[in-house]
């Protein structure tokens, strides 16, 4: 149970870790960060997950989006989407802030903000989504019986 959660809170930091690279690296490139950018740091011609790095005041605006989503919205927020073929089959809210992403100076202040459940039901869509791909990879690459002996 202990490795359990050494586990869960490693694999939080990383996502901070990473989130924070992804600040960084937008600043670099004189992004504002307060309007808002994408990352998408992993894309096979199947599927790839996707960073959202939003305003409240821009997602709220969004059609579409569930109440329960819009409440949980705080001043800088990040959404990791899955997309499939193209098509989003997934959005978690995986961290919500009350500061802008301009002010944000540490990892250790993406972590406090990260929502734990809803980073894990990201990284449990995620797995599910790459053992999909990984199977349909094998399928593809069975060699197709030979009906003559």
């Amino acid at each position: 149970m202990e490795d359990d959660a050494k586990r869960e809170k490693s694999y939080e930091e990383s996502i901070a870790s990473d989130l924070f690279n992804m600040l960084q690296a937008a600043k670099g490139q004189g992004l504002d960060l307060n309007t808002g950018f994408q990352n998408e740091p992993m894309s096979t011609r199947k599927f790839a997950l996707r960073y959202m790095f939003y305003g409240k005041r821009e997602l709220a605006g969004l059609q579409g989006m569930p109440g329960a989503l819009k409440k949980r919205l705080r001043r800088a927020n990040v959404l990791a989407g899955i997309l499939v073929g193209g098509r989003p089959v997934g959005m978690h809210l995986i961290c919500a802030m009350q500061m802008p992403f301009a002010e944000v100076e540490s990892e250790a202040q993406i972590l406090a903000a990260i929502d734990t459940k809803a980073l894990q039901a990201y990284a449990d869509q995620v797995r599910k989504v790459l053992a999909d791909d990984f199977e349909q990879a094998v399928a593809d690459s069975e060699p197709e019986s030979d009906a003559t002996h």
